[in-house]
């Protein structure tokens, strides 16, 4: 960091075009807000200095602020900022960090009013963003919400089948989570371990020996 505000020093006491200034300044506010070993308020500081900031910086400010180790609704607070002062439009990364923040928080509201936005911008398609919905929603325990989003979309990862098993089982929906992963196998997804161990951990928790029968298998089929 004490190199990075050397440069920033430089750039401030010798003249640069202005696209050149907004580029280095850009990327210092990246490095700042990303990087393991940069600042996050230091990267605050130089965001609020420009007039205009680009859809790189504001992405970089809202994703620095979702994964600081002191959850905030700072990066809703930005987005909100963003949207209602017309800056920069909001892309799908934009609206993916700012989701994940939503989560974090476990900020139900906040992140619907997100979704409308989604909607509203057209990126109501992105399989990134509807992922990060359906993960709000299910760990929200919204399942009905987040199996309409699931339902809605085109191209299933293998985080967006997880992030719905998970929820289900998490809630006791026993059935709906097996079904979803007998689905999953069909279509050729392959579970992860994330996956395996809620469809087990369902099965266990279910007190049922028809259950515990199904639980079982899984398991064995898992270590082989």
């Amino acid at each position: 960091m004490r190199v990075l505000r050397q440069i920033h020093a430089r750039m401030l006491t010798q003249w640069m075009p202005i696209a050149s200034f907004s580029f280095g300044l850009c990327k210092i506010i990246g490095f700042c807000a990303l990087s393991p070993h940069g600042d996050i308020d230091y990267a605050r500081r130089l965001f609020s200095q420009i007039r205009s900031p680009n859809i790189f910086s504001w992405n970089s400010m809202i994703r620095g602020y979702s994964q600081s180790q002191t959850p905030s609704k700072e990066p809703v607070i930005l987005f909100r900022k963003m949207v209602k002062r017309g800056y920069s439009n909001p892309n799908t990364y934009t609206m993916a960090f700012v989701l994940k923040a939503c989560l974090i928080v476990s900020a139900m509201e906040d992140g619907r009013q997100v979704r409308a936005t989604v909607l509203k911008s057209g990126f109501g398609s992105s399989p990134s963003v509807e992922t990060a919905l359906v993960n709000l929603y299910a760990k929200c325990e919204d399942i009905v919400l987040a199996r309409k989003v699931f339902d809605e979309i085109t191209d299933r990862n293998l985080v967006a089948w997880s992030t719905m098993i998970s929820g289900q089982a998490k809630i006791g929906l026993v059935n709906e989570a097996l079904s979803l992963f007998g689905d999953m196998q069909i279509v050729g997804v392959v579970p992860d371990e994330v996956t395996m161990v809620s469809v087990i951990s369902a099965c266990a928790a279910s007190g049922g020996s028809r259950y515990w029968l199904v639980g079982a298998s899984i398991y064995q089929e898992a270590a082989n």
